[in-house]
């Protein structure tokens, strides 16, 4: 996955996690949790490829974002 994602442009990349996540967090029900779960996934795509050159304090960031979104992604599915 990480590959495919390294073949679109970075900014189309963000405006697509933007948008998703904006939309995730507006929408009601199981789509925001589908939307919000699929920035999830990206993220820990890219987290994961990047992991061996952050620093443990942007490391630490990168996790928090991850449990905050998969927190929020949980709590959408209620």
């Amino acid at each position: 996955m990480v590959r495919t994602l390294a073949r679109v442009p970075r900014v189309v990349l963000a405006l697509v996690v933007g948008l998703c996540l904006l939309a995730g967090l507006l929408l009601p029900g199981p789509w925001s949790a589908l939307l919000l779960a699929a920035v999830l996934v990206v993220i820990a795509s890219l987290t994961a490829a990047a992991w061996p050159l952050l620093l443990p304090a942007q490391r630490g960031l990168r996790v928090l974002v991850l449990v905050v979104l998969g927190l929020l992604t949980v709590t959408r599915l209620s």
